[in-house]
């Protein structure tokens, strides 16, 4: 069984999205990228992005917690580049999400999609 763990929406500033149906969420996680594609894209914040990138340790107990989900969760991730909430924050999801091995998958797409 695959299930939505949550789209996560950073930087949306005041425009609120429109209600997803299922649907749509299938349609944005498959256009969207993977943490590394988006990562060597990234242009506005590149050395915030990449210097947190290398600092995503995961503690023992986000690990255990995560892989109590299971397999076959996927996550999806509104952000823009420029958004330092986002640059300050996705690296460290992107880390959980690596250490789980597959249990969990995550996609990103921008505010535009």
């Amino acid at each position: 069984m695959i299930g939505w763990l949550g789209v996560l929406a950073m930087g949306a500033g005041s425009c609120a999205p429109a209600p997803a149906t299922i649907d749509s969420l299938e349609a944005l996680y498959q256009r969207g990228q993977s943490y590394p594609a988006f990562l060597a894209a990234a242009d506005s914040r590149r050395e915030m992005w990449l210097r947190n990138s290398t600092k995503g340790v995961v503690d023992a107990e986000a690990l255990r917690r995560g892989r109590l989900l299971g397999a076959g969760w996927r996550l999806l991730v509104v952000l823009e580049d420029a958004c330092g909430d986002s640059a300050n924050t996705i690296p460290y999801v992107a880390a959980l999400v690596d250490s789980l091995g597959g249990a969990v998958t995550m996609r990103l797409v921008n505010s535009a999609e």
